[in-house]
């Protein structure tokens, strides 16, 4: 397996933190757009649904606000998911609902480059962006 050391984020110090809800950022990069972008998102959401099916007794997937409270009192933590761009909707607000269905709770309009429909502060190369082709929208 991984050695814990090497992760950004683990059980034990998830635990040892006190955490008690955590969003699970579902990311991939933007030079995937299109339907492998909507596939490759939701690959990594069934991810985050199957980490909380093998631990149970440490995660569980929240669809509501109060559902927060209740899994932090039964001494789990609540996992929600955010989508960290435009892009991995593939231009469809029925692919960004059909996500919330799935537990997604969040979208940035941008990472990194942008969906086409946003501005990005940064290029996908990493560089500043210094003009708003789309006046501004982000």
């Amino acid at each position: 397996g991984i050695p814990w050391s090497s992760l950004h984020t683990d059980i034990p110090r998830l635990r040892q933190g006190g955490v008690g809800a955590q969003f699970w950022s579902v990311y991939i990069p933007t030079s995937v757009d299109g339907p492998d972008a909507i596939a490759l998102t939701l690959e990594q959401i069934d991810a985050v649904h199957t980490m909380c099916e093998r631990y149970p007794d440490t995660f569980e997937m929240v669809e509501r606000a109060s559902d927060v409270e209740r899994i932090f009192k039964e001494g789990k933590i609540a996992s929600m998911m955010g989508v960290e761009g435009g892009h991995q909707i593939g231009g469809s607000l029925r692919c960004l609902r059909m996500f919330y269905r799935l537990g997604v709770r969040y979208m940035t309009l941008t990472h990194n480059g942008g969906p086409g429909w946003a501005d990005p502060a940064v290029n996908a190369d990493g560089t500043f962006c210094r003009s708003a082709p789309l006046n501004g929208l982000n």
